[in-house]
């Protein structure tokens, strides 16, 4: 049987026993202790939060840099079109999105 040792507490317990969080691997007692402490539930919906946020970051630079290169290769061509400029007006949004939540 395959094992883990949680990231908390440091036991050594069946791998079917944990569940991977943001801070690791963490047991099921680990995870029930954890359920009423407010401190933790805040430390992680924090850690959610930035998460979401760099995602979005990530996808609006992407978004952002396809864009451009699509309007690039349009305006070489003589042909803007309107899916470059959606493209990078969505690019846009998810880096002010991310950036919200990252600070915030």
């Amino acid at each position: 049987m395959a094992t883990a040792v949680c990231a908390r507490c440091k036991a050594t317990v069946p791998a079917d026993n944990t569940d991977i969080t943001l801070d690791g691997i963490v047991c099921r007692a680990c995870q029930i202790a954890a359920a009423g402490d407010d401190k933790e539930l805040t430390k992680l919906e924090r850690q959610l939060r930035v998460s979401s946020g760099t995602r979005e970051v990530i996808v609006g630079v992407f978004l952002l840099v396809l864009g451009g290169a699509l309007l690039a290769l349009g305006a070489s061509v003589g042909i803007i079109a309107a899916m470059p400029i959606f493209v990078v007006g969505a690019g846009i949004y998810a880096i002010v999105r991310g950036v919200t939540r990252l600070a915030g």
